[in-house]
């Protein structure tokens, strides 16, 4: 061969050689479409129906390196594994990801969306298995690092609580959390409120005194909080009350304040009335000794008020009106009545008077001041215009004692209550009185518990029956289980004679 023919030779050599390192620049340079860093972890969750959280960042988005600079093999690679690659130079455009123990190439180019392939060319590596800790890479963007769930504080919410959106009464209620186990998120500067996260799902701010957790490990709120939704402080309404139109008894009734938590609104300059928004959503004026609270941060009413719907003087009590007949008993007398637990019984106030509404039946121990707590009251008179009665299941065990009376509201305000009776009832089968028969031939058993009874039936020797009560003579009276064809049979008991051949055993006293 000439040596013009290996001079044109070497020239088609170096034209493929340069080709070939043109090709493998543009493969280099076409990078794929990568995805934006992250900005930032969020401290706290956000609370689903809003808790006032402040998010703090725990991560930084990195920032791109400073370009590449001329020269070969320069920046981002030391260590083993450099300079390998001649008439290479390492990305300067992406950011340096240092290597840490048990990282290997193919880890690395998956948590940062590569290849091995694209990390080795990037980096200007020779061999893909050789790579050090420490050693600093060029990658498309670092790993995201996972964000630590914050669960919180453990807590236990002591009973069913009210939640808000924010940490006061004056905020939006959410819900209620359920007693038991709770994570507590945030706390108040005050530790008077904090929020959590109950059992059954919800989130939001609840009242401290009603968890219990170590306060020392939980976060203090940060930031501003939502504008509260209703004015006014926070009170507690005890029992129901009524609502009225203007502060006094002759401003009309607008409803019913339910027991629970209200705002007071506006009271009255000698703080008898106050305006609550109650928990059912009314608002209106209330007898300031029905509610629980600082009235002192409230507002005292100016200007002129609405105008009563129908002129009156100040209600004053009216003297006890009548009396309460109970439809059956087991004995009775002088006002004193022996009800038999369980029974369905009528209560009819007798001598009622006219125009008297809003009756309202009452069974309260001995002592009890009206207004009486909730659970004491039987209920309200389903026949206003006629005969003032109710329908009552006794309860069980009712001690000694118990009155049951009536209460109604007069037409110009003033209230009406009937004559109290004193009654009671026999306590759960677990704790009651039990006979057994003795008599080889039975005791007779009879419709009533006096000397001018009727005799209905026997029992045999050995047999138990329950005691719920006895007569006036001291006969014992037991429930027969069964309607009995005789005369006196409305109260369905039957009656064993004092002084029987019987034994007693449990609570007979």
């Amino acid at each position: 061969m000439g040596f013009k023919s290996i001079v044109r030779l070497a020239a088609l050599s170096m034209a493929a050689a340069m080709l070939a390192a043109s090709a493998l620049a543009c493969s280099l340079g076409a990078q794929p479409q990568l995805p934006t860093p992250t900005t930032g972890v969020v401290l706290f969750p956000t609370l689903t129906p809003g808790v006032a959280l402040t998010a703090t960042p725990s991560m930084t988005p990195t920032k791109s390196a400073t370009p590449a600079s001329s020269g070969g093999n320069t920046g981002g690679n030391t260590g083993g594994n450099t300079g390998n690659q001649p008439n290479c130079t390492v990305r300067q455009d992406w950011p340096i990801y240092i290597v840490k123990s048990g990282d290997t190439l193919g880890v690395i180019a998956q948590q940062t969306g590569t290849t091995t392939s694209v990390l080795m060319a990037a980096n200007c590596l020779s061999n893909a298995n050789l790579i050090r800790v420490g050693q600093q890479l060029r990658v498309p963007y670092l790993p995201q690092q996972p964000a630590t769930p914050v669960v919180g504080v453990a807590a236990t919410i002591n009973r069913p609580t009210t939640v808000y959106t924010g940490p006061s009464a004056n905020f939006t209620v959410i819900g209620t959390a359920a007693a038991g186990a709770a994570r507590a998120l945030l706390r108040t500067y005050d530790n008077q409120w904090i929020a959590v996260r109950a059992s059954n799902g919800i989130e939001g701010w609840v009242w401290a005194l009603d968890v219990s957790t170590n306060l020392a490990q939980v976060p203090i709120a940060q930031g501003s909080l939502p504008t509260p939704t209703v004015p006014g402080p926070l009170v507690y309404v005890p029992r129901s009350a009524e609502l009225r139109s203007g502060p006094g008894w002759n401003f009309s009734v607008v409803g019913t304040a339910p027991q629970g938590n209200a705002y007071a609104l506006l009271r009255t300059y000698d703080n008898q009335w106050v305006v609550i928004r109650a928990a059912n959503g009314i608002d209106g004026w209330i007898v300031a000794g029905n509610i629980v609270g600082d009235l002192s941060q409230v507002p005292v009413v100016q200007g002129s008020q609405p105008t009563p719907t129908y002129t009156a003087t100040l209600p004053v009590d009216l003297p006890a009106t009548g009396v309460i007949s109970p439809s059956a008993y087991i004995s009775g007398d002088a006002g004193n009545f022996q009800l038999l637990r369980g029974d369905t019984i009528t209560l009819i106030w007798d001598g009622a008077p006219a125009g008297v509404k809003d009756v309202k039946f009452y069974a309260h121990p001995p002592g009890d001041a009206y207004p009486y707590q909730p659970q004491f009251e039987i209920g309200t008179s389903a026949n206003p215009a006629g005969t003032v009665m109710i329908t009552w299941v006794v309860p069980v065990g009712m001690a000694v004692g118990y009155q049951v009376k009536a209460r109604g509201v007069m037409p110009n305000g003033q209230i009406a209550t009937s004559g109290a009776i004193t009654v009671y009832s026999s306590p759960a089968p677990a704790n009651g009185c039990f006979v057994t028969v003795q008599e080889p031939t039975g005791v007779p058993y009879f419709d009533g518990g006096h000397v001018d009874a009727l005799k209905i039936g026997t029992l045999a020797q050995g047999q138990t029956v329950e005691i719920v009560g006895r007569s006036l003579s001291g006969w014992y009276a037991f429930d027969p289980g069964t309607a009995m064809n005789a005369p006196d049979a409305a109260s369905r008991l039957a009656y064993l004679v004092n002084g029987a051949n019987i034994t007693l055993s449990g609570n007979c006293n």
